[in-house]
């Protein structure tokens, strides 16, 4: 059993409500709580409510930060809050991100992996205000950036490059951060969809809604982020780096020693298999 705790901004694209079900459904994660990050976090709290409730799970939420910690860009509007009005959900939450992880983390010293799906900026908050949180954790995940071949700006990185340049220099024992260079090379379409998903009312209809009002196609970036905590070898990685261009305000990968990996190649029919596996379940 994993201790999760799952730092989103759920809302912007279906990927999110992906992770947050599949953690939800998986037996081998006890999610200890959920913060929400950029722009309307309250709605983005909502929507984490509503999966919560509709699978039946009571999970601790907490809201974050709302602009980046230079506030050089607006943040999304959660399109998928429309959804709300199709399921319940909760509408009070504590807006104390920061310190609900700083006690969570404190309280289950080398245990936790913190997932961070979204812009880093909550999770900046927590290193700059407690930095001594960042060695007490097992492990951190992210999905963000690109670290291969020529430089890219990527959505959860170029948010806040500023919280991304702390969390990158951060006193963390591992930091595993599935970038563009893989989650790009692999998408389902519609009907590949729909074949998948056999066992999740709520994602169907997201799906649905997704295909209907925003793309031909999904793409798997948070969930395959969130997969490799339970299964590494979804991914082959490098070893090295990861540093901020605070020119460009892409990502820099060295490699060789540290305490980074990136993902490299990955394995899609075995990470189609094992999230749908859980997903469907």
């Amino acid at each position: 059993m994993k201790k999760i705790l799952l730092d989103t901004d759920i809302g912007c694209d279906i990927d999110d409500a992906l992770t947050l079900t599949y953690l939800l459904k998986n037996p081998e994660c006890e999610l200890l709580g959920i913060t929400t990050v950029s722009g309307d976090v309250g709605l983005r709290a909502r929507l984490c409510s509503m999966i919560c409730k509709h699978e039946n799970k009571n999970i601790p939420i907490y809201t974050g930060l709302e602009k980046s910690v230079m506030n050089i860009r607006e943040a999304e509007f959660p399109q998928e809050s429309e959804r709300l009005a199709k399921w319940p959900y909760d509408t009070n939450f504590p807006n104390q991100a920061t310190e609900f992880l700083r006690d969570t983390i404190e309280q289950n010293p080398g245990q936790i992996t913190l997932l961070a799906v979204g812009p880093l900026t909550n999770i900046a908050d927590l290193f700059t205000k407690y930095p001594h949180t960042a060695p007490l954790l097992k492990d951190l995940y992210i999905m963000g950036g690109k670290f291969l071949g020529e430089e890219q700006l990527e959505w959860n990185i170029k948010f806040d490059p500023h919280a991304a340049e702390t969390v990158f220099s951060a006193d963390v024992k591992k930091l595993v951060a599935a970038g563009l260079d893989v989650t790009l090379s692999f998408s389902l379409f519609r009907e590949q969809m729909a074949e998948k998903v056999t066992n999740a009312p709520i994602i169907k209809q997201f799906a649905e809604d997704w295909f209907n009002d925003i793309s031909d196609r999904i793409y798997f970036h948070d969930p395959l982020a969130t997969a490799l905590v339970f299964d590494e070898s979804i991914c082959t990685y490098q070893c090295g780096t990861i540093k901020m261009n605070m020119q460009t305000y892409c990502t820099t990968f060295t490699p060789g020693q540290g305490t980074h990996r990136i993902t490299d190649k990955v394995d899609v029919e075995k990470f189609y298999n094992s999230f749908f596996k859980i997903l469907n379940s």
